[in-house]
C-alpha cells in the first residue's frame, strides 16, 4: 500500500493545522478552497454591457486557450449575475488589471462601492463588442462568446478575441491574487 507523504500529512489519518487536511484524501470543500488559494494569478476586470449600462466582475480565473484563433476562457462563479450579464450580451472584454489597479478590483469584487453601469470616473475604451476594456489595463481583449461550460459552481465563458489592445499600465507590474490577498512580482 503506497502512501502520500507531503508536507501536512501523511494520509493515513495525521492530524493537520487547522487550514489544511491530510494529504490524499478526497477533496473537501475547505481543501479546494485552500488549493485553489494557492493558485497565483493575474487579477483581471471581465466586462460586458446588459441591462442599458457596463457590468464588471474581478475575475482570477482567466487562461488562453487557444492563440491561432485567440480564445480565452473566463470562469464566473454561476451565482453571478455576471453569467447571465455575457450570455444574453454574447461577449465580454477581458482587462489584466496593474498593481496600482487594486481599488478598482475591489470595486468590480463587490468589496468597495460598485462602479455605476456607466462607469462614471473610470477610463475605459470599446472596441468592436461594445464592452468596456480599461484604460489603466496591461492589455485587453474584446471577445466575442464561442462557448459556455458549466462546471459545478462556476460557468467557463470561452470568447474568441476580436479586438487586441494595452492602456496605460505597466506591463511589468501585474496585479497577481494569491493566498487571499493582492501580491506582485516586485
Amino acid at each position: 500500500m503506497s502512501q502520500i507523504v507531503g508536507r501536512f500529512g501523511t494520509g493515513d489519518g495525521d492530524q493537520a493545522p487547522d487550514d489544511t487536511e491530510p494529504e490524499g484524501n478526497a477533496p473537501s470543500p475547505r481543501a479546494s478552497r485552500r488549493f485553489r488559494r494557492h493558485l497565483a494569478s493575474a487579477v483581471t476586470a471581465v466586462t460586458t454591457v446588459a441591462d442599458g449600462g457596463f457590468r464588471a466582475a474581478a475575475v482570477a480565473a482567466v487562461t488562453v486557450v487557444s492563440v491561432e484563433p485567440l480564445q480565452v476562457l473566463a470562469s464566473v462563479d454561476a451565482d453571478s449575475r455576471m453569467c447571465e450579464w455575457i450570455g444574453e450580451a454574447g461577449c465580454f472584454g477581458v482587462s489584466i488589471l496593474p498593481w496600482r489597479a487594486q481599488v478598482l478590483a475591489d470595486r468590480f469584487a463587490g468589496n468597495a462601492p460598485l462602479a455605476s453601469p456607466s462607469f462614471a470616473g473610470i477610463e475605459y475604451v470599446t472596441a468592436v463588442t461594445g464592452a468596456p476594456l480599461l484604460g489603466t489595463a496591461i492589455s485587453w481583449a474584446d471577445c466575442k462568446l464561442v462557448q459556455s461550460l458549466e462546471t459545478g459552481d462556476h460557468r467557463c465563458f470561452i470568447g474568441e478575441a476580436l479586438a487586441l489592445g494595452s492602456g496605460a499600465g505597466d506591463p511589468g507590474d501585474p496585479l497577481i491574487y494569491v493566498l487571499s490577498r493582492y501580491g506582485r512580482l516586485r
